[in-house]
Parts: C-alpha cells; sequence; structure tokens
C-alpha cells in the first residue's frame, strides 16, 4: 500500500520500540559526552601534539564518533514504534547495519588524521575509511528507502 500523499501512515505505537530506543539514545549521549571530555583534556595540555597526544585526541574524536552513531540508531528504533510492516522492519535493519558500517568509515578517518597530525603518511588509511563508510552509504540509503526514512546523522562543510 503506497503512503498517503502527506506521509506514511502512523499507527498506535508500539512501547516495545520505545523501551529499545531509549537506551540507545541515552547511552549514545553518554559516549559522546565522554569523547567530548575526552577532547577537551586533550587541548588542556601543554603541548598537545607531542608524544601520545594526537592518539589522544583521535580516541576521544573516535569516542564521539560513536556516541553518535549509537544515539542515531536509537532514534530510528524509536521512530519504528509508530511504523509496521516487513518491508519498514527491514529497512530499518539496512539502515542500523549502514550507520555501523558509516561509524567504522568515521572511525578509520580519525586514524587518518591522527596519522597526519604525527607525520605519517595516511593513504592506506584514506582507503580503509572508504571500504567501510561507502557500502554503509549504500545499505543506509537503501534502508532509508524501503522504510520511508530520512537521514538523522548528518554533516555539513561550511566554504
Amino acid at each position: 500500500m503506497p503512503n498517503p500523499p502527506y506521509g506514511p501512515v502512523l499507527h498506535r505505537p508500539n512501547p516495545l520500540f520505545y523501551l529499545l530506543g531509549l537506551p540507545f539514545i541515552a547511552y549514545g549521549v553518554w559516549v559522546a559526552f565522554q569523547g567530548v571530555l575526552m577532547v577537551v583534556a586533550f587541548f588542556d595540555r601543554a603541548d598537545p601534539f607531542a608524544g601520545d597526544g594526537p592518539a589522544a585526541f583521535g580516541e576521544g574524536a573516535t569516542t564521539v564518533v560513536w556516541g553518535a552513531v549509537t544515539f542515531t540508531i536509537g532514534c530510528y528504533i524509536w521512530r519504528a514504534a509508530r511504523r509496521r510492516g516487513a518491508k519498514d522492519r527491514f529497512g530499518r535493519l539496512l539502515i542500523i547495519a549502514g550507520y555501523v558500517l558509516v561509524g567504522f568509515g568515521l572511525e578509520a578517518a580519525v586514524d587518518v588524521m591522527t596519522a597526519m597530525i604525527q607525520g605519517n603518511d595516511g593513504r592506506s588509511a584514506v582507503l580503509e575509511a572508504a571500504v567501510w563508510a561507502v557500502p554503509g552509504a549504500i545499505l543506509g540509503a537503501i534502508g532509508m528507502k524501503m522504510a520511508d526514512e530520512i537521514a538523522i546523522m548528518t554533516a555539513t562543510v561550511n566554504e
């Protein structure tokens, strides 16, 4: 059944999805906050780029990334409470799998940044980031089409 022109049909909420999504949302916020604290601690060093400083920054940035991914997954589970159907559920599963793969890609991108700060060549890590992120983006796009969803976690670059 196609969706009406004003949007998807919203059913009575299924509280199970609220109960499943809320812990993901809360944990994602907590993890991202911990990552922000780690990044702030990096900048409090006398010389943040000396010694293990870049690795500490990378760890904090990766923690922020995984917090955002976990939060976003929780939001998609939460939003599933008012949706029905196998197509929607499978689409959401693809979205979640896609976001996990994109999370690994973003983690690899942080590794590239850390390697470049330390003066190393990060070319192989760029390829690794693409190997993870591109299939994740494709899976997520297919899942969003199936579940009639929008991308919640986005990024922009200001020029």
